[in-house]
């Protein structure tokens, strides 16, 4: 994530700035003294809704993180829902729930544009095609034993112990390629000078 820390995030701001505004409602108008619980209830959910971006955040794990996200959407509905009781009771005006449900509905849209713009990322990660195992293997350290490959240039084919003696000379040359000795033990041993426990035939 390009997030050093939550202070960063614009759906942190945001949560922030709702929070203050609903603090700053359920606090100063008269209503809302008689409504203390459901002042409460609308304070801890604002709070909440900016805490758990916060905790979500620095726990390191982008899964967390988008469940974080959604959380703050849930408390951003209930908010919403809230702000109808507190109408229905009369403790805020029409001029009040309206800017108060402007300011939820854009906290909830920027922490969705997050849920998608990390769930973009995420699968971009994973469809990044697997490094070429040829490229693998050439990154790795050559280290060992080789020998040139022998070969029968008429047959265009590793020479045989039995037709190595039948064979003009001229007729077996080095093919350009290289054999590992000591990676793999083989007992085919077409491809060795002097193999191990092989007599010419007489």
């Amino acid at each position: 994530m390009a997030f050093k820390q939550f202070e960063d995030i614009i759906a942190w701001q945001q949560a922030r700035s709702l929070a203050s505004e609903i603090l700053a409602v359920t606090g100063s108008l008269e209503p809302f003294q008689r409504e203390q619980e459901l002042a409460r209830r609308m304070q801890t959910v604002a709070l909440d809704m900016q805490g758990v971006i916060a905790r979500s955040f620095a726990s390191k794990d982008p899964q967390r993180f988008l469940e974080g996200l959604k959380a703050s959407i849930c408390y951003a509905e209930e908010l919403r829902a809230l702000l109808y009781i507190a109408a229905d009771r009369e403790c805020i005006n029409l001029r009040i729930f309206e800017r108060l449900t402007r300011s939820i509905q854009t906290t909830s849209r920027k922490s969705q544009e997050l849920i998608t713009y990390i769930k973009r990322q995420l699968k971009s990660n994973r469809m990044k095609p697997e490094q070429d195992p040829a490229q693998s293997l050439a990154s790795q350290p050559n280290t060992g034993s080789f020998r040139k490959v022998i070969v029968n240039k008429d047959e265009a084919s590793p020479a045989k112990p039995g037709r190595v003696a039948q064979q003009p000379a001229k007729a077996l040359t080095e093919s350009g390629e290289y054999e590992k000795l000591d990676l793999v033990p083989s007992n085919d041993y077409s491809v060795h000078e002097n193999p191990p426990d092989w007599k010419p035939k007489i």
